[in-house]
């Protein structure tokens, strides 16, 4: 049986990760000319979706900022800014700001980018898996459920390699004729 299929998913994340770092350093290049030759607006403003989708992929937290401002008469506006909201922004503190979230960014996606080819993060995403699974449909990672799952899973794991030492000519076949059906349910 072929076992080629299963590079579709180190294949998936590492496309996924290079596409949205090429998309982040394309969009810090135009916000980077766009401060020097102070071009048009418009266009940059455009990319604003795309800056807060990629800075929600890498999980990177937005920034706020605090403003005081004269308004005129003796009176003052102040207020707390979302900085994300504001790109693209001329104001030093809010780029500063800014290209730091676009660097952490760019470390997450560099990062996810090389897991790929580390053997030690798909053995624990495989070992993890129900905690992941679970996590990502919101059940937090400290509660008896998640815990209960890992523990079986654990054990399921373990049953099964000790069944693959035991048993090598009858375990093969059959997690051979299992992974079949799988896919031709896909």
């Amino acid at each position: 049986m072929n076992w080629y299929y299963l590079l579709a998913i180190p294949v998936y994340k590492l496309a996924v990760n290079a596409i949205n770092l090429y998309q982040l350093n394309h969009l810090e290049k135009q916000y980077y000319r766009w401060l020097v030759n102070r071009t048009d607006f418009a266009p940059l403003a455009e990319k604003r979706q795309l800056l807060k989708k990629l800075m929600e992929t890498a999980n990177v937290d937005d920034a706020f900022i605090s403003r005081t401002q004269p308004i005129g008469f003796g009176r003052i506006v102040s207020g707390h800014y979302n900085v994300f909201e504001q790109f693209p922004s001329n104001e030093t503190d809010i780029v500063q700001i800014t290209m730091y979230k676009m660097s952490e960014a760019r470390g997450v996606f560099k990062s996810n980018c090389w897991e790929t080819f580390n053997p030690i993060y798909w053995i624990q995403f495989f070992v993890f898996l129900p905690k992941r699974i679970l996590g990502y449909l919101g059940v937090a990672p400290d509660w008896i459920i998640t815990r209960l799952c890992q523990v079986i899973w654990g054990i399921l794991l373990t049953a099964i390699s000790l069944l693959k030492l035991i048993y090598p000519d009858f375990f093969q076949p059959l997690l051979s004729k299992l992974l079949y059906s799988i896919i031709q349910l896909l």
